[in-house]
């Protein structure tokens, strides 16, 4: 299966899933075709974001998008700071892979289906866990607290991924235990709106230290409410929730999240038709 645009399929399906809970990462091991031993969480662990590019050696767009991930990958550091990609496979072996990185010119580390263990991460998260997986290639972000962001950049360009980074690096930043804070400062907080620019909906993907009265209220940049959408009670956690901007025209906008009697956290929103 190769990756199509399905963005009414897409938008269909949300209205279904207007609300649920953000499922940490799992947890998985690998091996690069260069022996390296790929651990998920023992990498996070060191405040590092990782980059999940799942593909496979003949998959069309794969080849296509290679040389953009691999200028991403070079840009941020070749995986020597807090930035890495690792290639997920499908269905292939270790010297299918090998040739499909020095054919398509990709240095970062990947793993086969079948000899490197990459096989079950795809099947562990392409179950629909973290969002629907529509094809290959798919590139997710995992944050070092394990928040998954499910499906970004796509078509994907050299700096797309580099919002994502931010976010992981500010609102997902790892506290170490023996820091004692309060839940607000470290759950609350809007991590994403997609998609950003927006058509008719956008999901805002949020956390909350606690279980709250949530309300969103977005303004435009005059400082104009626009609309004002009460969630009800949500409790603690990650989630996510859909706004409806058919109403808005085009232009850009301020999403607050207000939870309790608290502004606990913004995002910038365009609405473009």
């Amino acid at each position: 299966m190769i990756k199509k645009f399905l963005l009414s399929a897409m938008f269909l399906l949300m209205l279904n899933m207007t609300l649920f809970a953000q499922t940490p990462a799992s947890d998985f091991t690998m091996t690069s075709t260069d022996g390296a031993q790929l651990k998920l969480y023992s990498t996070l662990a060191t405040n590092k974001t990782i980059m999940l590019d799942f593909f496979f050696t003949t998959c069309g767009y794969c080849i296509q998008y290679a040389p953009i991930i691999d200028a991403a990958y070079v840009a941020h550091g070749s995986g020597s700071g807090n930035f890495d990609i690792w290639g997920i496979d499908n269905g292939d072996n270790n010297s299918s892979v090998a040739a499909y990185r020095t054919a398509q010119g990709v240095s970062n580390p990947c793993a086969s289906g079948t000899e490197g263990g990459a096989d079950a991460v795809t099947t562990t998260y392409s179950s629909g866990t973290y969002g629907t997986f529509t094809g290959w290639p798919t590139y997710s972000i995992v944050c070092p607290d394990k928040h998954v962001f499910w499906d970004v950049n796509y078509p994907p360009t050299q700096t797309g991924f580099d919002t994502y980074l931010t976010q992981c690096s500010t609102d997902h930043s790892v506290v170490p235990s023996s820091v004692t804070a309060p839940k607000n400062d470290i759950y609350s907080k809007i991590y994403s709106a997609y998609p950003n620019p927006a058509n008719d909906l956008t999901t805002l993907s949020f956390g909350l230290g606690d279980a709250s009265e949530v309300v969103f209220e977005i303004y435009n940049l005059l400082g104009q409410n626009v609309m004002t959408i009460s969630a009800g009670t949500i409790g603690a956690g990650y989630h996510q929730y859909e706004i409806p901007v058919n109403q808005l025209t085009n232009g850009n906008y301020l999403v607050k999240m207000i939870a309790g009697n608290n502004q606990v956290d913004r995002v910038q929103l365009s609405v473009i038709r």
